[in-house]
């Protein structure tokens, strides 16, 4: 049985695949770090799996990444599992409400195999900026249909985002809720 957070808020900073470890990732996790002391105090943050690698204990993140967890501490914080954390949370999503649409976000990783193969044939396309419209439908089209609502998910390292709702985030960006769902 799936456990999802649910909200009615649209503040939210949307963070997805740090993976972090003891190897330092400083410009990027410097810029993350800017980006969150730069966004409104009142906007929670909902990290979309894969936040840690499989391999790295949760004690060490103070020791390696402490200015980004002292920011995160700040907030308030959802932690969604990934398919490299699943221990990190209970939560297997977050739900959010927005004038009577709902949005389901997932890391993305309990997707069919069938579905993996067509997103990772593509990446380099996708990551050129070269879209390939009909593996795009037929992404789109399986989101719709297993979630029936709006999606946005992580975990492919990729990005796109449809005029009807579904969206892939790439790693290392931070984004706002309330600008995604425009």
């Amino acid at each position: 049985m799936k456990y999802y957070f649910w909200t009615n808020s649209t503040k939210w900073l949307i963070i997805a695949d740090l993976h972090l470890s003891s190897m330092h990732c400083q410009p990027e996790e410097q810029k993350l770090i800017n980006d969150l002391k730069a966004a409104p105090k009142e906007y929670g943050v909902i990290i979309l799996g894969d936040f840690i690698q499989p391999y790295y204990k949760r004690e060490d993140l103070y020791l390696h990444h402490a200015p980004l967890m002292k920011q995160l501490a700040k907030r308030n914080t959802v932690y969604v599992k990934g398919n490299n954390d699943p221990s990190i949370s209970d939560y297997d999503g977050v739900k959010i409400r927005v004038e009577n649409k709902t949005w389901s976000l997932e890391h993305g990783h309990k997707t069919p195999d069938w579905f993996n193969k067509i997103i990772n044939h593509f990446k380099p396309k996708i990551r050129n900026i070269e879209p390939n419209l009909y593996k795009q439908q037929k992404i789109l089209k399986y989101l719709e249909s297993h979630h029936k609502s709006r999606y946005i998910t992580g975990h492919y390292h990729t990005s796109y985002h449809s005029k009807d709702g579904r969206i892939v985030l790439i790693p290392w960006n931070l984004y706002y809720f309330d600008n995604l769902i425009k």
